[in-house]
């Protein structure tokens, strides 16, 4: 036990009731210290977060003036037709068939990052008179070579790949005069065994680029060329 002095009294007490009396001092010093230590932890967080979002921010508005530049200094993709071969061509008195490639050369002169992919491209196949004066004559229209499937356009950097047509020419109807025109210039009687292509890109070709379609329509490319009638 232990004296307790009131002013000028004096008690005395046992020695729990003296712990007890500590003990809560030392509890509630304690609880103060932990809430201290707590709200020093969430303001600390709180100063991490927004050092995060402003970071984040940063980087986002870095992507958006970099997409933006490069939607200003975008250019359009080249496109090119290069040669067309007459592969396969069997002819007869009922039918021409013909199998053709066409020689497509295409340059993206956009840099890093806008790669591009070519998702649609038609490329028409028509027939000229070659031994007409002025090396043209009536236009046949023959088949359309298509695109068999997407072509990957890097940054600055040309591309070339072929697109193929498989074309029967019956020997009747609105074909017979170009059936016959194959006749002339590539049947067992040729002499010199060539024909007349013109090879067109008239439709709109479809290329993605930096995620987002590209139509490029405003060309009207074709060229005009003699082709061994056998390939």
């Amino acid at each position: 036990s232990c004296l307790i002095f009131f002013g000028t009294r004096c008690s005395r007490v046992t020695g729990p009731w003296v712990y007890s009396r500590l003990s809560k001092a030392f509890e509630e010093s304690g609880g103060k210290r932990k809430m201290m230590k707590a709200e020093d932890n969430r303001r600390s967080c709180e100063r991490s977060l927004c050092c995060c979002c402003r970071s984040c921010c940063c980087v986002l508005i870095a992507i958006l003036l970099a997409i933006a530049v490069v939607a200003l200094s975008f250019e359009e993709p080249e496109v090119e037709v290069k040669s067309a071969e007459l592969k396969e061509l069997d002819i007869n008195m009922e039918r021409a068939t013909l199998s053709i490639d066409v020689s497509i050369h295409i340059f993206n002169p956009n840099g890093w990052p806008v790669t591009g992919t070519v998702k649609k491209l038609h490329v028409k196949v028509h027939s000229l008179d070659r031994q007409a004066p002025d090396e043209v004559g009536e236009v046949y229209h023959l088949g359309v070579a298509s695109l068999p499937e997407p072509v990957t356009l890097p940054e600055s950097a040309p591309v070339e790949f072929d697109v193929n047509a498989e074309i029967v020419i019956p020997a009747s109807g609105d074909t017979i005069r170009s059936h016959s025109r194959f006749i002339r210039d590539c049947g067992p009687l040729s002499f010199e065994a060539k024909t007349k292509l013109r090879i067109e890109i008239a439709d709109a070709a479809i290329v993605r680029v930096a995620s987002s379609d590209v139509t490029l329509d405003d060309f009207d490319l074709k060229i005009d060329a003699d082709v061994p009638c056998r390939g």
